[in-house]
């Protein structure tokens, strides 16, 4: 088998949005411990997770979601980074394989979080659920990047 292409998803992967959201609920919102954002919303990195941990905040503390998302999205974009010795690693990798991104979401907030997070130059290729209408884990999100990519899935 000879491996030529890397494929990379980016929240958890690339990026620990699960941390910086727990963070940013501990930051901001004391009164939801650890213990019960770990209890009722294991995935408040996951967007439908998240939303239904915004309405609950939002309930508590009569702010609207709209305004709870975009602070979050603040918040992110302002803490997001990546660990320097994944960022070696990455760049070791680049030199032997074409490396892209796979991911769910919007365009504007990917492509933000890519780009805040230094990936952009270490990536060939950034493919956002967004972009083309078809969401992971579906087998077409991945025949596309490795498309962008004049790449092919080995067996």
């Amino acid at each position: 088998m000879n491996i030529s292409t890397l494929l990379f998803d980016l929240d958890n992967t690339l990026i620990d949005t699960k941390t910086l959201t727990l963070n940013w609920v501990l930051k901001y919102h004391p009164q939801f411990t650890k213990r019960v954002i770990s209890t009722h919303y294991k995935n408040a990195d996951n967007p439908k997770e998240r939303k239904l941990l915004f309405s609950l905040i939002a309930r508590s503390t009569r702010t609207s979601i709209e305004n709870l998302q975009r602070h979050f999205q603040e918040y992110l974009f302002k803490n997001i980074g990546i660990d320097k010795k994944l960022v070696s690693l990455l760049a070791l990798c680049k030199k032997r394989y074409k490396m892209g991104i796979v991911t769910n979401g919007s365009v504007k907030v990917q492509r933000k979080k890519i780009q805040r997070a230094g990936l952009n130059l270490l990536f060939d290729c950034h493919v956002i659920s967004g972009d083309i209408g078809i969401r992971k884990p579906h087998k077409a999100i991945f025949e596309h990047a490795l498309q962008q990519m004049h790449s092919t899935a080995e067996a």
